[in-house]
């Protein structure tokens, strides 16, 4: 039998420094195994209708103009995020809505609807549908057959939706897209790309490459842009930002030693250690050392689908926008000060490019075979 370590050896590990020459990169075919997982159940067992109640006003479909860099055959400027000159919003968010309602005399229009959030998700849902069947017609296929049971799109009415939809209740919401579009639509599949579930691959990676030197949480900023090409291409990207409240280094120029974070088990005078404060004063608590505000990062997660079906996944990548956000900092970093904690971030942040290709699907079985000799 092993002996438990004692507390001096707990102490001990945790205030180790850490190797910072070899950060280790995100498994992208983990995450991308993962993401396929998720995506392969069904729509009763994801947040699928529960988060398009609560996301749908952070939801914008946009029809992706490329022929405005049509000379860019460069593959990272095909896959980049397009500029906003290429694209062209479609759908309807609270804040279109409230300036059209605005302008209405009388207020004629707006008592059709008892919720502008009933107009949004079924501008998302009718949107949708135009889209898919647009590619579809251009293609002169019919592998994206949208709706089920005989419904068409002319038949989704705002008014048919009010009435079958209790926006207080997410199952009827899911109820409704499996009798009039079904589990195998691509509209369906689309909208499982855009919920909770799928994006907890990358964030539980992420945490894992930067949370020793980096102590963040949720900013608020999530948005989900769904990006339609008349080619068929259809990516779901997620963006995201993320509040760094404290680094486990001494940001200054002249640090040679990154220290771990700080463990709540550890004495206080090993915290203060741990976070400079050479920006500002000490403050009074040492636990709001670890809550400021320092700055913000963002990344995306990009889904693209197979244009040949709408029903798999293509590929996924995950980026992290190069630069760091300064601007609602409570510490007065330096420019130097600045440059030093973005090389460092950088040097830790990775992403991937990850293809559900044969090569993907042979690391996978690998995978499984070394999990099975164990």
């Amino acid at each position: 039998m092993g002996t438990k370590p004692t507390k001096e050896a707990k102490k001990v590990s945790s205030s180790q420094t850490i190797d910072t020459s070899s950060p280790q990169p995100v498994d992208g075919v983990h995450v991308g195994e993962s993401v396929r997982n998720i995506f392969q159940q069904k729509l009763c067992d994801l947040p699928v209708a529960k988060d398009l109640l609560r996301l749908c006003n952070k939801i914008s479909i946009f029809e992706v103009n490329h022929t405005l860099h049509s000379s860019a055959t460069d593959e990272t400027d095909q896959h980049r995020y397009p500029n906003i000159d290429e694209l062209q919003l479609l759908n309807y968010r609270i804040k279109d809505l409230t300036k059209e309602d605005d302008e209405m005399e009388n207020g004629e229009e707006e008592s059709k609807f008892e919720n502008k959030f009933t107009r949004v998700i079924h501008s998302i849902l009718t949107v949708l549908v135009q889209e898919i069947e647009s590619i579809n017609e251009n293609r002169n296929e019919q592998c994206h057959t949208c709706c089920a049971n005989g419904n068409h799109i002319a038949s989704l009415s705002c008014h048919m939706f009010e009435k079958e939809v209790n926006l207080n209740n997410f199952q009827s919401l899911e109820q409704f897209m499996l009798n009039y579009f079904g589990e195998e639509s691509p509209v369906v599949t689309v909208l499982k790309l855009c919920n909770q579930s799928i994006i907890a691959p990358a964030v539980i990676a992420l945490k894992k490459q930067l949370g020793q030197l980096f102590r963040y949480k949720d900013s608020g900023y999530w948005f989900i842009d769904i990006l339609i090409n008349k080619n068929g291409g259809v990516t779901v990207c997620h963006r995201r930002k993320e509040r760094v409240t404290s680094h486990a280094f001494d940001h200054t120029s002249h640090s040679q030693s990154y220290p771990s974070l700080p463990s709540a088990s550890q004495p206080v005078s090993l915290k203060k250690s741990s976070v400079s404060t050479t920006a500002l004063p000490k403050p009074k608590n040492d636990i709001s050392s670890l809550t400021r505000k320092l700055y913000t990062f963002e990344w995306r997660l990009y889904i693209n689908l197979s244009p040949s079906t709408l029903r798999q996944l293509d590929s996924i990548r995950l980026e992290l926008v190069d630069h760091l956000d300064f601007s609602d900092s409570e510490v007065l970093y330096s420019e130097d000060e600045r440059e030093n904690i973005e090389r460092i971030f950088f040097e830790h942040a990775k992403g991937f490019d990850q293809k559900f290709d044969k090569e993907f699907e042979q690391q996978v079985l690998n995978k499984k075979r070394k999990q099975a000799k164990k």
